[in-house]
């Protein structure tokens, strides 16, 4: 969708389990917040601080 925001879908054929789908946003190339759901209770909400050396 761009350079910062990105959008996936997930879905394990043959699982049982529904679909997922994310949402990720990059503040910076150090900082992300990512967000999931599978729209049955299972949401999930991530920030990730990277640092290289």
């Amino acid at each position: 969708m761009g350079d910062r925001i990105s959008v996936d879908a997930l879905e394990i054929l043959n699982s049982g389990n529904p679909p997922e789908v994310g949402v990720s946003y990059r503040f910076s190339n150090q900082l992300r917040a990512r967000g999931s759901t599978n729209f049955s209770g299972n949401e999930t909400v991530t920030v990730e601080y990277e640092v290289r050396f």
